[in-house]
């Protein structure tokens, strides 16, 4: 358990070490060519003793699941809010954090696989991945626990948003062999 302005320390040295970073060759991250990845952006996470990359390339619908995934398990860990914060209200926001670092990133893609408008797609990881930050960054300044409470619950709210729209864009890439958007 600590408290929320060691948190916030924590969490700015967990922003700071996840990165983006090209991979292959000697100017990136060297991965395993047992790993069947597309070479390009990669978002590095370092937690504890275990190193995780994203690969920011894959396939939509597999990233979508990943986010999605991830964006569950923040979720579970969201409990109700007070004045210390304890490992699993720590878990979820660094999770969230990721998320939202990877939401941006990819928000740039040319997106070849979606059949129709990509910049619907541009246009829903932009904004979640805005709205994310937007809530970290006031939850972050609020020092009254009420204000803290509010912008904790409208969190939630957005991560449970976020949850609905992926879950509808991997419907949507079920029925077409490609991610259509409509």
């Amino acid at each position: 358990m600590s408290t929320w302005n060691d948190l916030w320390k924590k969490i700015w040295n967990v922003w700071v070490e996840s990165r983006i970073r090209p991979w292959g060759g000697s100017s990136g991250l060297i991965i395993p060519s047992s790993i069947n990845a597309v070479q390009g952006p990669v978002l590095i996470h370092k937690e504890k003793s275990t190193l995780l990359v994203l690969f920011l390339n894959a396939p939509l619908d597999e990233f979508l699941e990943f986010i999605k995934g991830k964006l569950e398990e923040a979720l579970e860990d969201m409990g109700p809010i007070g004045e210390v914060v304890d490992e699993r209200e720590e878990k979820a926001l660094i999770n969230i954090l990721f998320v939202a670092k990877a939401l941006k990133q990819r928000s740039s893609d040319d997106f070849k696989d979606v059949v129709g408008d990509p910049d619907d797609i541009r246009g829903i990881f932009s904004g979640i991945s805005e709205e994310i930050f937007a809530y970290l960054e006031l939850l972050s300044r609020s020092k009254k626990i009420v204000e803290r409470e509010y912008h904790w619950e409208r969190l939630k709210e957005t991560v449970k948003f976020a949850i609905k729209s992926l879950e509808n864009l991997i419907k949507k890439g079920s029925k077409h062999k490609t991610l259509k958007v409509s």
